[in-house]
């Protein structure tokens, strides 16, 4: 399954008019393939109704005036001191001691810039094993400075965790989240452990344990049989894009860091992932050579060619083994 978040971004009017920009743009065929509208947000998931089922839950993930007015009481200071400090940049920029015109960074997370939006679906099984069920996650994350991204990912991934931590409350036992998360993972060494650091003591503070592999992001690891951190941009240098499964107790048929090792050429039906590299395939057509034998001149001249009228994102897919599915 994926999320098509470009396809309708200038589709304003309702339902029927997402699937017709949605048809217009990929070769859909209605009888395989049901779009579950994310409006306002404007990010439908696309998804094959014979293998999926939608449950009764499709909503955005915000947070109430209440928690946004404690955030706003919880940080009174350190706003104050951040809007004086805007105010005086502002200042400048009218005197024209600086060139471009300030944006106030809150600094402390409020609520998200765009809004994540979330659908419950379940898998069929077979061999008389119980269905699949999970929510899914969709969000485009701020890109903002360095600080505002990590307020959103810590944010978001904090909110699932508290879910898994209730889920006798929850209509799923399983989340997975997708998307551009825009993260902070330009150098993967470096990156990885900040990143796996705060995975380990969200285990840590939501199950007791900081090695409970319940959180599973299988980007942010090398590929085994590729051997290399796959990037999800266009230029391939970042891995903004991400698939993030946050399991329940007792789940054993979604993936965690134990699948990892045994991914194989071999096993065409067990778990895999990767991304749909179209900039090597313009590359190929349209300059006869690869993507990375392109001088950074040819990089930048091909990417005009797409990047705003296609995307400067890779489409990033994930292979589950459908459950009960004996191959």
């Amino acid at each position: 399954m994926w999320t098509a978040c470009d396809t309708s971004r200038n589709v304003r009017n309702p339902e029927s008019q997402v699937v017709e920009s949605m048809h217009w743009r990929f070769p859909i065929s209605p009888a395989k393939y049901r779009v579950n509208p994310a409006w306002p947000s404007g990010s439908p998931y696309l998804y094959r109704h014979r293998r999926l089922r939608r449950l009764e839950l499709a909503s955005d993930l915000t947070f109430d005036r209440t928690a946004v007015v404690s955030r706003i009481f919880d940080n009174e200071a350190a706003l104050l001191g951040a809007r004086r400090e805007y105010e005086e940049k502002l200042e400048q920029f009218h005197q024209k001691k600086r060139k471009s015109r300030p944006t106030f960074v809150p600094p402390s997370f409020l609520t998200f810039v765009r809004t994540p939006y979330v659908v419950a679906f379940e898998a069929p099984a077979a061999n008389d094993e119980p269905p699949l069920s999970f929510t899914a996650v969709n969000a485009h994350l701020i890109y903002g400075t360095m600080k505002e991204r990590e307020q959103e990912f810590d944010a978001l991934v904090e909110w699932l965790s508290y879910r898994l931590k209730a889920e006798g409350r929850t209509l799923t036992p399983n989340f997975i989240l997708m998307g551009d998360l825009n993260l902070n993972f330009d150098n993967p060494r470096r990156d990885g452990k900040r990143i796996d650091a705060k995975l380990r003591d969200l285990n840590q503070e939501s199950f007791g344990n900081p090695a409970v592999r319940r959180i599973y992001f299988p980007f942010l690891d090398k590929h085994p049989v590729r051997k290399k951190v796959l990037r999800t941009n266009a230029r391939s240098s970042e891995t903004f894009d991400q698939f993030g499964f946050f399991n329940g107790a007792d789940e054993t048929r979604l993936p965690n860091d134990r699948w990892h090792e045994c991914i194989s050429k071999k096993n065409s039906d067990g778990f895999d992932f990767g991304v749909f590299d179209f900039a090597e395939l313009f590359s190929q057509s349209l300059r006869g050579k690869a993507y990375r034998a392109l001088s950074k001149g040819e990089k930048t001249d091909l990417g005009k060619r797409f990047e705003h009228s296609v995307s400067d994102h890779l489409p990033i897919w994930v292979r589950l083994p459908r459950p009960g599915f004996i191959p």
